[in-house]
């Protein structure tokens, strides 16, 4: 669906993935705040819940940066009269995410790489539109047809007649030795062939 869809709907995609996935951690880190809200720094779970959720969410998972809202660090857990061992579900739950925020940029972005090195190596041709079909390599003095490509002088009398037979006959033996396999030919021509540096090289 990536490489042959469109660059909007690619995006489209990617963002509602993206949107998504935020949500989802969301989800989680609301409940983590309710169960234990001193372990997350700026956000009132009480009023707000998943609106500040959703600004931890989102700033875990692009990795740009806690602002406003982050985990409680160490000095904190004292002063919100808690151990470190009891805000582990959500310092495990923002490194999931982060974890997860890594992987998805980094697919994103070699999808969008790949999509657009493989427009980048179309190489810019154009075919023929009449296509010929022949059989082998063909006869030597004669046309596709079987018959002789020059034509003969005919003789006076029975030098006349003779020529014909042995002509008849050599047709013949020339068309037993004809390769049967069938042959496509059509030509393809560069579009850029009048342009600078327009030679087509390593081209799907």
């Amino acid at each position: 669906f990536s490489f042959h869809t469109t660059f909007p709907k690619l995006f489209l995609s990617q963002l509602t993935l993206f949107m998504t996935l935020v949500i989802i951690f969301a989800g989680f880190i609301t409940l983590a705040g309710k169960l234990q809200p001193g372990c997350i720094q700026g956000g009132d779970y009480e009023k707000y819940p998943f609106t500040d959720a959703f600004s931890l969410s989102w700033t875990t998972f692009s990795t740009v940066g806690y602002g406003a809202t982050y985990p409680s660090m160490g000095p904190e857990y004292a002063l919100e009269g808690y151990k470190s061992g009891q805000c582990a579900f959500i310092d495990i739950l923002t490194s999931t995410e982060a974890f997860f925020g890594v992987l998805y940029a980094g697919f994103c972005g070699a999808v969008m790489f790949g999509k657009v090195l493989r427009i980048q190596s179309r190489a810019q041709v154009k075919f023929s539109d009449v296509v010929t079909i022949r059989f082998g390599d063909g006869l030597k003095g004669h046309d596709e047809d079987g018959e002789e490509a020059d034509e003969i002088e005919d003789d006076q009398g029975e030098d006349s007649d003779m020529h014909s037979v042995l002509s008849s006959q050599s047709l013949l033996s020339g068309r037993n030795q004809r390769n049967p396999c069938p042959v496509l030919e059509f030509r393809v021509v560069n579009k850029n062939c009048g342009k600078q540096d327009g030679e087509i090289i390593d081209a799907t």
